[in-house]
């Protein structure tokens, strides 16, 4: 979608994709500054994020989960492992959604709706 990290903080809480793939190295602005800016969004939080990098460091995947990466892949990648990888991510959301209905559904049978007597003040 974008080049540049910057760009991509600007343009994704408008495009609202379900998973975004992020380099860890870019100029400007590193892949994790950009998963932490992200996550500061609260409209953006069911969105996966994974950061794909060449760095295999013990030390960048925890400051990657930190930073609330949803995953972190190493290069070079396995186009199978990698395809795999994102869409299990990816069918998570789907997972999540999918109980989210079935609980609002349950919650919603359950829930009375009375009008306020004629006269009377509602008070929330």
């Amino acid at each position: 979608m974008r080049a540049s990290s910057t760009g991509a903080v600007r343009d994704i809480p408008e495009a609202r994709p379900d998973c975004v793939i992020t380099d860890l190295m870019m100029p400007v602005m590193d892949g994790f500054e950009l998963t932490r800016q992200l996550r500061n969004r609260p409209e953006l939080a069911a969105m996966k994020i994974v950061i794909l990098s060449a760095k295999s460091y013990d030390f960048d995947r925890r400051r990657a989960k930190e930073m609330g990466a949803d995953g972190y892949l190493t290069k070079p990648i396995n186009r199978e492992t990698f395809l795999k990888s994102i869409n299990e991510m990816v069918s998570d959301i789907d997972a999540k959604l999918d109980e989210t209905r079935k609980e609002l559904a349950r919650l919603g049978s359950s829930v009375i709706c009375e009008a306020p007597a004629e006269g009377s003040e509602l008070v929330l």
